[in-house]
């Protein structure tokens, strides 16, 4: 199993963009195993640095469907949109889930 995170950065007045963008790539993201565990929006930091605009916490049932998803022509096929709506992204990926009890 795999759990990715993505963060998120708009460009601004492009949240209509984002959004249209988003409902359809992770359409694709189902289609392909995944599933999205959670999407949220946080507070900016306290530190000044700009925070992302929205998270994504991602899971994916193995590397080869992580890899069939970023392959898929029908995402390739949303390039333009993305382009539009999404300034930046961070993705970080993982396999290894650390347990800290209750």
């Amino acid at each position: 199993m795999l759990v990715i995170i993505a963060h998120l950065f708009i460009h601004p007045g492009q949240e209509v963009a984002f959004h249209a963008y988003e409902s359809q790539a992770l359409a694709r993201l189902r289609a392909h195993g995944g599933e999205v565990l959670a999407a949220f929006r946080p507070r900016p930091n306290a530190n000044g640095q700009p925070a992302p605009d929205e998270i994504h916490v991602l899971r994916m049932g193995s590397e080869e469907q992580f890899a069939a998803f970023r392959a898929d022509p029908a995402l390739a096929a949303l390039a333009d949109l993305r382009a539009q709506a999404i300034a930046r992204t961070e993705i970080f990926v993982s396999q290894e889930i650390v347990e800290y009890g209750a």
